[in-house]
């Protein structure tokens, strides 16, 4: 399918990226989970045909493993993303 989602830097240690490509234009709900399965960000996102990258700076989150969840009407892709905080 024409849809892919990554996360980079990952490890991450403070800022990282959310990139979404996709051939139309589409729209989704990114949410980020601790590892306790709580909510720690939610963004309404969109984007043109081609896609697009976000920009997180998660400044108060604590080390350790986030789940990234993309839920758009088709599908809901997760990803894991590992933080370090200095």
């Amino acid at each position: 399918e024409g849809f892919q989602w990554s996360v980079y830097p990952n490890p991450a240690q403070g800022t990282f990226y959310v990139k979404v490509q996709e051939e139309a234009a589409g729209n989704g709900l990114l949410r980020v989970l601790n590892g306790m399965g709580q909510n720690v960000y939610e963004e309404e996102v969109s984007w043109p045909a081609g896609g697009v990258t976000l920009t997180i700076s998660p400044n108060f989150w604590s080390s350790g493993v986030y789940t990234l969840d993309l839920e758009t009407q088709q599908r809901t892709p997760r990803l894991r993303l590992i933080l370090t905080q200095p």
